[in-house]
């Protein structure tokens, strides 16, 4: 016989219980300061350009504290980062069973069966935080995008200085996804029937089992490493809220003078 089995994936976004990391009413808060679009430290506090107008609720980021409740005042974002995970993993599943038996004699039979069973279950979370491992990351003063003036979320006007160091979520290049692959396959040969008034049974059985990860970083994986580079420079702007002149220079990529068809935000 055959097998094929379908599952699509079950999104935390669609199941009112899982749709949020937010719920102080039922006492936990889940969230990220790898936030986007990215946080930045000046002078010693943290900022958010975003954080005056609420963050970027659409693309995870929230205006809350530790507790989950509203924080009017507070100068950065955080991320709602369980929003985008899958409860449910896609999966395909396929199989093949099947056996034959031969009737050599009255008493005597052949027999043989073969089993095969293919797997491909994708699994997804969050996109990826940067988490440096040789120092901070730095934004740099002459950066195309940098945040010169802004009003923070307390009303202040804040005039950065120098070099920033950010952290970030990378929302443009999808979430993180690992596919695994099995395979399993089993093979039986034999021999039964009666001889000298005994019973007898007599096999030969192979079974073997296969696993391949393939570890994506992106999902979006045709051209987001351009899309991603195209956007180095925008990680502390909110291309698509800026404006008109903001926006324009949201798609050049700084290396190579030329245009990222992405309007993504990175700070």
């Amino acid at each position: 016989y055959l097998d094929y089995q379908k599952d699509d994936a079950l999104a935390a976004a669609q199941r009112s219980f899982a749709q949020t990391g937010i719920r102080p009413d039922m006492g936990f808060t889940l969230i990220s300061s790898r936030a986007y679009p990215g946080n930045f430290t000046f002078n010693g506090t943290n900022y958010n350009v975003s954080a005056a107008t609420g963050c970027v609720p659409d693309q995870g980021s929230y205006h809350v504290n530790a507790a989950g409740q509203p924080a009017p005042t507070r100068l950065n974002c955080v991320q709602d980062f369980t929003h985008v995970i899958d409860i449910f993993p896609p999966s395909v599943r396929k199989g093949i069973f099947t056996r034959g038996a031969l009737q050599i004699a009255t008493d005597h039979q052949l027999f043989v069966e073969y089993h095969l069973q293919k797997n491909e279950i994708t699994y997804a979370i969050s996109e990826t935080p940067t988490v440096p491992n040789n120092g901070p990351l730095i934004y740099p003063a002459n950066g195309p995008f940098y945040p010169t003036s802004f009003v923070a979320a307390n009303g202040q006007t804040i005039r950065p200085t120098g070099p920033l160091v950010f952290t970030w979520r990378m929302k443009p290049t999808g979430r993180r996804t690992d596919r695994v692959d099995t395979e399993e396959q089993r093979l039986v040969a034999g021999a039964q029937g009666v001889l000298a008034g005994w019973d007898y049974n007599t096999a030969y059985a192979h079974s073997e089992g296969r696993g391949q990860l393939y570890r994506r970083v992106r999902e979006r994986s045709a051209g987001a490493g351009d899309r991603l580079h195209g956007q180095y420079q925008r990680v502390l702007h909110d291309a698509a809220a800026a404006g008109p002149d903001r926006s324009a220079r949201a798609g050049e990529d700084p290396r190579k003078g030329s245009r990222s068809e992405d309007q993504g935000r990175l700070l």
